[in-house]
Protein backbone atom coordinates (compact mmCIF):
# COMPACT_ATOMS: atom_id res chain seq x y z
CA UNK A 1 0.00 0.00 0.00
CA UNK A 2 1.22 3.64 -0.64
CA UNK A 3 2.24 5.77 1.58
CA UNK A 4 0.39 8.78 2.36
CA UNK A 5 1.82 12.30 1.61
CA UNK A 6 1.66 13.51 4.82
CA UNK A 7 3.83 10.20 6.40
CA UNK A 8 6.44 10.98 3.08
CA UNK A 9 6.48 14.50 4.01
CA UNK A 10 7.32 13.46 7.92
CA UNK A 11 9.80 10.77 6.98
CA UNK A 12 11.89 13.24 4.56
CA UNK A 13 11.23 15.86 8.01
CA UNK A 14 13.76 12.95 9.85
CA UNK A 15 16.30 12.05 7.13
CA UNK A 16 16.98 15.97 7.10
CA UNK A 17 17.14 16.44 11.10
CA UNK A 18 19.23 13.34 10.97
CA UNK A 19 21.80 14.08 8.02
CA UNK A 20 21.99 17.61 10.05
CA UNK A 21 22.58 16.20 12.97
CA UNK A 22 25.69 14.19 11.33
CA UNK A 23 27.10 17.29 9.90
CA UNK A 24 27.31 19.15 13.00
CA UNK A 25 28.58 16.22 14.74
CA UNK A 26 31.70 15.87 12.13
CA UNK A 27 32.36 19.64 12.47
CA UNK A 28 35.21 20.90 14.69
CA UNK A 29 34.12 22.68 17.88
CA UNK A 30 36.57 25.46 17.37
CA UNK A 31 38.10 27.17 14.59
CA UNK A 32 41.43 26.81 14.99
CA UNK A 33 43.14 24.69 12.28
CA UNK A 34 44.45 21.05 13.24
CA UNK A 35 48.06 21.66 12.33
CA UNK A 36 48.70 24.78 15.02
CA UNK A 37 47.22 21.97 17.82
CA UNK A 38 49.26 19.12 16.21
CA UNK A 39 52.36 21.65 16.39
CA UNK A 40 51.38 22.77 20.06
CA UNK A 41 51.36 18.69 21.19
CA UNK A 42 54.40 17.82 19.52
CA UNK A 43 55.83 20.60 21.44
CA UNK A 44 54.79 19.27 24.65
CA UNK A 45 56.23 16.15 23.77
CA UNK A 46 59.58 16.82 22.99
CA UNK A 47 59.96 18.96 25.88
CA UNK A 48 58.84 16.76 28.53
CA UNK A 49 61.24 13.75 26.73
CA UNK A 50 64.23 16.31 26.84
CA UNK A 51 63.09 16.81 30.49
CA UNK A 52 63.57 13.10 31.63
CA UNK A 53 66.61 12.57 29.67
CA UNK A 54 68.20 15.49 31.25
CA UNK A 55 67.45 14.12 34.42
CA UNK A 56 68.33 10.22 33.60
CA UNK A 57 71.82 11.80 32.28
CA UNK A 58 72.30 13.77 35.73
CA UNK A 59 71.46 10.59 37.87
CA UNK A 60 73.62 8.42 35.53
CA UNK A 61 76.96 10.84 35.96
CA UNK A 62 76.11 11.32 39.48
CA UNK A 63 75.80 7.70 41.05
CA UNK A 64 77.17 5.63 44.05
CA UNK A 65 79.02 2.25 44.28
CA UNK A 66 78.28 -0.24 46.76
CA UNK A 67 80.59 1.22 49.13
CA UNK A 68 78.43 4.28 49.52
CA UNK A 69 80.98 6.58 47.79
CA UNK A 70 79.73 9.08 45.39
CA UNK A 71 81.56 8.43 42.12
CA UNK A 72 81.28 10.87 39.29
CA UNK A 73 81.66 9.72 35.68
CA UNK A 74 84.24 11.86 33.96
CA UNK A 75 86.33 11.32 30.64
CA UNK A 76 89.84 10.95 31.05
CA UNK A 77 91.68 13.71 30.19
CA UNK A 78 94.61 11.99 28.19
CA UNK A 79 94.67 8.37 26.40
CA UNK A 80 95.15 5.20 28.05
CA UNK A 81 99.06 3.22 27.22
CA UNK A 82 98.94 0.79 25.38
CA UNK A 83 101.03 -2.35 25.50
CA UNK A 84 100.78 -3.19 22.17
CA UNK A 85 99.41 -3.40 18.44
CA UNK A 86 95.85 -2.37 20.04
CA UNK A 87 95.65 -3.53 23.69
CA UNK A 88 95.36 -1.62 26.27
CA UNK A 89 96.28 -2.08 29.89
CA UNK A 90 93.99 -1.36 32.85
CA UNK A 91 96.22 -2.05 36.54
CA UNK A 92 94.44 -4.50 38.69
CA UNK A 93 94.05 -3.59 42.56
CA UNK A 94 96.40 -6.55 44.77
CA UNK A 95 96.18 -6.47 48.03
CA UNK A 96 99.36 -6.12 50.21
CA UNK A 97 100.56 -9.20 51.03
CA UNK A 98 98.87 -10.48 54.44
CA UNK A 99 96.34 -7.29 55.12
CA UNK A 100 94.41 -9.25 57.26
CA UNK A 101 94.77 -11.89 60.14
CA UNK A 102 94.55 -15.68 59.13
CA UNK A 103 91.05 -16.97 60.76
CA UNK A 104 87.79 -17.83 60.22
CA UNK A 105 85.12 -15.09 60.12
CA UNK A 106 81.13 -14.73 60.68
CA UNK A 107 79.27 -11.78 60.46
CA UNK A 108 75.36 -10.65 59.64
CA UNK A 109 74.08 -8.46 57.40
CA UNK A 110 70.54 -7.27 57.65
CA UNK A 111 68.48 -5.90 55.31
CA UNK A 112 64.31 -5.90 55.88
CA UNK A 113 63.69 -8.98 54.12
CA UNK A 114 65.61 -10.61 56.65
CA UNK A 115 69.30 -11.41 57.70
CA UNK A 116 72.31 -13.41 55.81
CA UNK A 117 75.16 -14.60 57.78
CA UNK A 118 78.36 -15.19 55.79
CA UNK A 119 81.50 -16.64 56.85
CA UNK A 120 85.15 -15.61 55.45
CA UNK A 121 87.96 -17.72 55.58
CA UNK A 122 91.55 -15.89 55.96
CA UNK A 123 94.50 -18.39 54.95
CA UNK A 124 98.58 -16.36 54.44
CA UNK A 125 96.70 -12.55 54.95
CA UNK A 126 94.35 -13.30 52.04
CA UNK A 127 90.84 -13.98 51.58
CA UNK A 128 90.33 -18.28 51.06
CA UNK A 129 86.74 -17.86 50.54
CA UNK A 130 83.54 -16.04 51.61
CA UNK A 131 80.34 -17.92 51.44
CA UNK A 132 76.95 -17.75 53.08
CA UNK A 133 76.59 -19.90 56.10
CA UNK A 134 72.74 -18.94 56.76
CA UNK A 135 70.44 -17.30 54.92
CA UNK A 136 67.37 -15.66 56.67
CA UNK A 137 65.71 -13.88 53.61
CA UNK A 138 62.46 -14.37 51.88
CA UNK A 139 64.52 -14.58 48.74
CA UNK A 140 66.95 -17.58 47.51
CA UNK A 141 70.35 -16.44 48.87
CA UNK A 142 71.78 -18.23 45.46
CA UNK A 143 70.71 -14.46 44.08
CA UNK A 144 73.86 -13.24 45.66
CA UNK A 145 76.47 -16.12 44.95
CA UNK A 146 78.42 -13.81 42.04
CA UNK A 147 78.90 -11.57 44.83
CA UNK A 148 80.49 -14.19 47.03
CA UNK A 149 82.63 -14.69 44.10
CA UNK A 150 83.52 -11.36 43.75
CA UNK A 151 84.96 -11.15 47.16
CA UNK A 152 87.48 -14.06 46.71
CA UNK A 153 88.45 -11.73 43.40
CA UNK A 154 89.10 -8.49 44.58
CA UNK A 155 90.38 -9.83 48.20
CA UNK A 156 87.65 -7.26 49.62
CA UNK A 157 84.19 -6.12 49.36
CA UNK A 158 82.04 -6.90 46.41
CA UNK A 159 81.35 -3.13 44.60
CA UNK A 160 78.41 -4.35 42.91
CA UNK A 161 74.71 -5.09 43.99
CA UNK A 162 72.55 -7.65 42.14
CA UNK A 163 69.83 -6.40 40.04
CA UNK A 164 66.63 -7.94 41.28
CA UNK A 165 68.21 -8.73 44.83
CA UNK A 166 69.10 -5.10 46.20
CA UNK A 167 68.33 -5.32 49.19
CA UNK A 168 70.18 -9.35 49.90
CA UNK A 169 73.07 -7.87 48.17
CA UNK A 170 72.95 -5.18 50.91
CA UNK A 171 72.52 -7.58 53.57
CA UNK A 172 75.59 -9.56 52.32
CA UNK A 173 77.59 -6.63 51.54
CA UNK A 174 77.15 -5.36 55.19
CA UNK A 175 77.90 -9.04 56.51
CA UNK A 176 81.21 -8.98 54.58
CA UNK A 177 82.21 -5.58 55.51
CA UNK A 178 81.77 -6.56 59.37
CA UNK A 179 83.78 -9.34 58.93
CA UNK A 180 86.37 -8.13 57.08
CA UNK A 181 86.75 -5.82 59.72
CA UNK A 182 87.03 -8.31 62.18
CA UNK A 183 90.25 -9.94 60.06
CA UNK A 184 91.79 -6.37 60.56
Amino acid sequence: MPKSPAKRAKEAARLKAKLAANEARSQPETTRPKHKRRRLTDGLLGMSSAAVLTIYALGYAKTQNANGETAVASLPSEPAPTAGAGQITHPTPTPAPGSYRDGTYVAVGSSRHGDIEATVVVQNGHIASAKVTNCGTRYPCSDVDPLVDEVVTRQGEPVHYMSGATDSSRAYLGAIRQALAQAK
